[in-house]
């Protein structure tokens, strides 16, 4: 079962988060575009629309596939993605700069299979929550390579270090997940995770309500924390 909403914020003249699901196929696309202008939700919603595409004309073909197959299709739709958003910011000389972070996401029985590119996250609630998605972000990079949290600029945790639509070659995070009964996902744009923390997240994805409640109730915390971006989720609830 899913659930999935996009809100503007408190502080956005415009929502540069794009989302798509096929519940009966189990796939999710979550993108959060960057650009002056409306170039950032051009890159989020051209990303999001061609790797969606991309991924349900292939589908037929996963139901029985090895993970390598699944893996593949979510790596074309990326690169899919990635060529289109460079194509039109090519024509286009004043989106030259624009971007956009991508989640792609396939649940095929009781497996999930993840890709990202960017800072848009994936979480597993499983009595505690944990990330899927890798961010790829400068904190992060310093954080792998040693740095104590306290010496990380804030700015460094927004300053991408990939995109989609900034450089020909991606290097994506990829991931696995074998699911078990009553598993809850959540899908999110940093419009959430900025104004929420793992804590807070997670109080709320207990509460013994229905996933579309949890939703609108994460948007309305986010809003009062400030709405400072817009804020796109999807909850899935593993069966």
């Amino acid at each position: 079962m899913f659930f999935f909403a996009t809100d503007i914020g408190r502080r956005r003249s415009n929502n540069q988060d794009a989302v798509l699901i096929s519940e009966d196929d189990k796939v999710v696309v979550l993108a959060d575009g960057m650009g002056g202008h409306s170039c950032g939700e051009i890159a989020s919603n051209l990303a999001a629309d061609v790797a969606f595409s991309s991924i349900c004309n292939e589908l037929s073909k996963l139901r029985h596939s090895a993970n390598d197959r699944v893996f593949e299709v979510l790596l074309n739709a990326g690169d899919n993605a990635n060529n289109a958003v460079i194509t039109h910011s090519s024509a286009f000389p004043e989106c030259s700069q624009m971007g956009t972070t991508l989640v792609e996401a396939i649940i095929i029985k009781n497996k999930l299979y993840l890709y990202n590119i960017g800072d848009s996250k994936c979480f597993l609630l499983r009595g505690s929550l944990m990330q899927l998605t890798e961010d790829h972000t400068i904190a992060n990079m310093l954080k792998r390579h040693g740095t104590s949290p306290l010496n990380i600029p804030s700015n460094a945790h927004h300053a991408l270090t990939q995109a989609i639509g900034l450089n020909e070659t991606l290097f994506p995070a990829t991931n696995i997940i074998s699911l078990r009964k009553n598993d809850l996902l959540l899908f999110c744009t940093d419009g959430l995770t900025d104004a929420l923390n793992n804590r807070e997240l997670t109080n709320i994805l207990l509460l013994p309500i229905t996933i579309q409640e949890k939703g609108h109730l994460l948007i309305e915390k986010a809003n009062a924390a400030g709405g400072h971006d817009n804020i796109t989720l999807v909850i899935y609830h593993h069966g």
